[in-house]
């Protein structure tokens, strides 16, 4: 047969393809040519040439674009290029998949143009059958001088080419691979891939199996250790015993319906084996089938499942169970779900009555109900489904493909490290903001932007947050590490705001708080290492712990005049905090709040404090002077909890009336003020420091009180 590519004036197609799929594109292109449609494609040009104007001509050309799409065509440069210009010159593209690939993950822009398209996915059907869709599809009528109608040479048997002298084939059986390829693609017509015919190859990184192919037999990639892709077509029926085993760079197996059963230690020893998703007719799991699949993140069971072997799933430490089956059923044996614990057999987690689900990008979603249990694909993108309302725990956790993800406006919930170490998680995606807000995160390792850091609504970057008036309260966690953000302005409307709410925004600069806020919550705004002000309306009553630890740029803070307490490290380590005028409103101010401020040099007002930590100002070199409630009774207050309590009252009367009189009383105090602040920072926290001194200060207080020290409120004396 003659495939030269078409020259000439009238409709033609243009094909454009990696060379590395050449064993497979050829039969494609010859069975096109046959069926009477003009072809061209880059026969006259050598391996390895420029992209040049000889192609962009042809392309710009041309009537109809198919690129053939597949692992080796999104690896190369000029398939790319090809496809972008014929996204520029707006020409009809009929892309064919023979390969499940995500074309996103290596141009956005060309995934975003060809997924507009109607597609044919060569991976998922027969040849016959995917000749037969080809030809038929009216798109191709202008290329073919009868109208598109088949010519009297269109055949649907498959064009075979001579093999390649490294792969030895009998009777359709390929007996052994003798080359040293990287990706090997294994020809068209065998039908068996037997034992050991790949066994301990040291250098195949991948492989492409041809859907006529039905069967991988005994150990056939048993030890391929570089392996890492592999493409099963919809032909396979069987997984042999051993057939994968020790291929130790394997990370992702999609096990396509047409598979009837995986024998005894198929997948044994893949240590970096994550995900695998499981044919819908798959019937047998065999024994130790996945066993030692270390990283083994979760797997789908489906009901068609009727036998699974003892310890088909042992040793895999870190797998969820999802069962389509709402309880074990009867041919699963006893210990199936079994794992390694010191000597004895634990149980995997399990998970019953699961759904799978179908999403935007054909990947897998587990579900029960409304909630996301787990997340099956390796997309890059992925757009979890609307409906869902919650996500589990650790739904999505170790799932290192993912470079973004959109979250639907359904989502109410998130559990703790649904997104866990999502490590090349760059963009979380939503289209309401409101909704988002008031999402109820568990932990910070709930919110996806732990990882991400960039918020984008409705595909715009949030730089300069406005919280919609319709909002009340902004959950908890709600902005955590989102480092996109610059500037928030919180309307009048928001009465609460949730625990590390902003905590972690690295480049925020500017905050607008509501005059409807209560408090600055627990860590609400914790390490915004860029804040450089910030102005505490008068609604707020306290300020929370840790709510501007570590916010290191901070110069200027305003407090409101109806704060009472400043709670524990609230402004810890805000080293460029100079100086602060604290309201008359605040009595307390709690363990370490200003600890570590090191160039704060002055501190004004606070006429009203009732009770300072020792610790409050400790490490704040360049402070003048420390403000004092009547000079403090450190280990007292230590031991009974509070500086206004009775037994506190009486011992500062005693210090304020007694020892204040003489000269050695006053001398004893200094010491005291010297030496008790130390002793409760070392020593404080521990409970045989309270038991000691606490039984002391009872003899004392009492001692005291029969004396006349009264126990009643009492306002301290200036030392």
């Amino acid at each position: 047969m003659n495939i030269s590519a078409y020259e000439g004036n009238q409709p033609y197609i243009f094909i454009s393809y990696a060379h590395k799929d050449t064993d497979t594109v050829l039969p494609i292109i010859e069975s096109l040519i046959a069926s009477g449609f003009r072809v061209w494609y880059d026969a006259g040009i050598e391996k390895g040439s420029h992209w040049n104007d000889n192609i962009a001509n042809h392309l710009e050309n041309c009537t109809i674009f198919i690129p053939l799409i597949s692992k080796a065509f999104c690896e190369s440069k000029y398939c790319q290029m090809e496809l972008h210009h014929a996204c520029v010159k707006d020409k009809d593209p009929l892309p064919i998949y023979l390969e499940n690939v995500d074309l996103s993950a290596v141009s956005r822009g060309n995934d975003m143009w060809i997924s507009q398209f109607q597609k044919i996915f060569y991976y998922e059907t027969s040849w016959e059958d995917f000749i037969k869709e080809l030809i038929a599809n009216p798109l191709l009528a202008p290329c073919t001088g009868n109208g598109g109608q088949r010519s009297v040479g269109f055949s649907t048997v498959k064009p075979t080419y001579t093999a390649s002298s490294d792969f030895k084939i009998e009777k359709k059986v390929l007996i052994k691979y003798e080359g040293y390829d990287e990706d090997v693609t294994i020809p068209y017509g065998v039908t068996e891939i037997g034992e050991k015919a790949f066994s301990r190859h040291k250098t195949l990184t991948s492989i492409t199996i041809p859907n006529s192919v039905t069967s991988i037999g005994i150990e056939a990639f048993a030890y391929c250790e570089r392996l890492t892709s592999i493409t099963i077509p919809n032909s396979v029926t069987s997984i042999g015993s051993e057939a994968f085993r020790g291929c130790s760079s394997l990370t992702s197996i999609t096990i396509p319906d047409s598979v009837i059963r995986i024998d005894d230690k198929a997948f044994y020893y893949c240590w970096n084996l994550t995900h695998v998703i499981l044919g819908k007719n798959l019937k047998k799991i065999g024994l130790y089938a996945f066993s030692e699949c270390a990283k083994l993140q979760r797997i789908f069971i489906p009901n068609s499942v009727k036998v699974i072997e003892s310890r088909a799933f042992f040793n895999t430490p870190k797998v969820t169970i999802y069962c389509e089956a709402s309880s074990k059923q009867i041919g699963w044996e006893y210990g199936w779900n079994c794992i390694a614990v010191l000597e004895s057999d634990g149980v995997l987690p399990t998970k019953w009555g699961c759904v799978l689900t179908q999403g935007q990008e054909q990947d897998n979603f587990v579900m029960v109900n409304h909630v996301l249990e787990g997340y099956l694909g390796n997309s890059s993108q992925v757009y979890i489904p609307a409906g869902v309302t919650s996500i589990s725990s650790s739904a999505f956790s170790g799932c290192t493909s993912i470079t973004s993800i959109t979250i639907p406006d359904s989502v109410t919930d998130i559990c703790k490290e649904a997104f866990k170490s999502c490590t090349k998680l760059t963009g979380v995606y939503i289209t309401d903001l409101a909704k988002w807000c008031v999402i109820d995160f568990a932990t910070g390792d709930a919110n996806p932007l732990t990882n991400a850091r960039k918020l984008y609504l409705n595909n715009q970057l949030v730089t300069d947050l406005v919280i919609p008036d319709s909002v009340t309260s902004i959950g908890n966690f709600a902005f955590f590490k989102c480092t996109s953000l610059k500037s928030i302005t919180i309307p009048d409307t928001v009465q609460n705001i949730g625990a590390s709410a902003f905590a972690y925004c690295a480049s925020l600069t500017s905050v607008t708080l509501p005059d409807s806020a209560f408090s600055i919550p627990l860590g609400a705004f914790a390490a915004c290492t860029s804040l450089t002000n910030i102005t505490i309306p008068d609604s707020v009553t306290s300020i929370g712990t840790y709510a501007f630890l570590a916010c290191t740029s901070l110069t200027s803070v305003k407090v409101g005049n109806s704060v009472t307490s400043i709670d524990r490290e609230a402004f810890e380590n805000c080293r460029a905090l100079t100086n602060i005028m604290i309201p008359n409103s605040v009595t307390s101010i709690d363990y370490r709040a200003f600890y570590g401020c090191s160039n704060l040099t002055n501190i004004m007002g606070g006429k009203g404090l009732k009770d300072i930590d020792g610790c409050a100002f400790e490490n704040c070199p360049n402070l003048k002077k420390k403000p004092k409630v009547g000079g403090g009774c450190y280990v007292a207050t230590c031991v009974y909890g509070s500086y206004d309590c009775p037994e506190v009252w009486t011992l500062r009367r005693y210090r304020d009336e007694l020892l204040g009189a003489s000269w050695h009383g006053r001398m004893f105090i200094r010491l005291y003020y010297a030496v008790s602040p130390t002793l409760v920072k070392w020593f404080g926290h521990t409970r045989w420091f309270k038991k000691l001194f606490k039984k002391r200060l009872d003899k004392m207080v009492q001692k005291l009180q029969n004396e006349g020290f009264d126990s009643t409120p009492y306002e301290d004396k200036t030392w």
